[in-house]
């Protein structure tokens, strides 16, 4: 098993993060994620704060293991924060615009973990300043709406100085257990989070079985790196 800070603190058996995708990141993926041994996170930006609910609540019966959600403050009202509080999500990952003071404070008195993706050291500093329990390191490679203003692996060594105990986490262009190695080993991360490769992979096979093959192929390339980043 590989161990960093983010397998540790949330009992993962592989530092792999599904990124949560909006309308991709579903309950299905999210919980095989999970029950596969990575985090999976839901794509919660534009749902309803009831669709919301009962997302969580499928994802929860569905694996035992700690999962996030995905939350886009400009899409989000404070009922979102609520069914997050309430239900005790593991992480609420916030991206694009800094969530409300309000917000973060309901949330840790809950007893969620906050992490901010971000694509440039001002952005990652800020969400330091706002008490994050992890950064996610956004890559120009990365999919999706991106700001970044680097590219991961120049990125995340940035982060990972300016973080200094807080963890961070590589985001774009990681496709394989070569990239997973070299954002831990040689970059710092402490987990790598994965969208569009990991959604382009096997899906019905992954739904079918709960256990993608290939992500499993992936870590066991990253074997040299053991022990080693986060």
């Amino acid at each position: 098993m590989l161990r960093t800070r983010i397998t540790e603190q949330y009992e993962l058996e592989a530092p792999v993060v599904s990124a949560g995708m909006a309308f991709i990141a579903m309950p299905d993926l999210v919980s095989a994620g999970c029950n596969a041994g990575g985090m999976g996170v839901l794509g919660a930006p534009l749902m309803t704060p009831d669709r919301l609910q009962a997302d969580i609540r499928e994802i929860r019966a569905a694996t035992h293991h700690p999962f996030g959600t995905d939350i886009i403050p400009r899409f989000a009202t404070a009922e979102h924060i609520e069914v997050c509080a309430v239900e005790k999500v593991a992480v609420v990952v916030f991206f694009w615009d800094e969530p409300p003071r309000e917000w973060l404070s309901r949330l840790r008195d809950a007893g969620c973990c906050i992490w901010v993706q971000v694509g440039c050291v001002e952005e990652g500093e800020a969400a330091l300043r706002a008490g994050t329990d992890a950064l996610i390191a956004q890559g120009s490679e990365a999919g999706g709406h991106n700001r970044a203003v680097a590219v991961t692996l120049s990125l995340l060594p940035a982060l990972v100085d300016a973080a200094r105990d807080i963890p961070v986490i590589a985001a774009g262009g990681i496709a394989d257990g070569r990239g997973l190695t070299a954002s831990l080993a040689c970059r710092g991360a402490a987990a790598a989070s994965r969208g569009a490769r990991r959604s382009a992979q096997d899906r019905g096979a992954l739904l079918r079985s709960g256990t993608p093959s290939t992500d499993r192929r992936a870590v066991s390339a990253t074997n040299a790196a053991r022990g080693v980043g986060g």
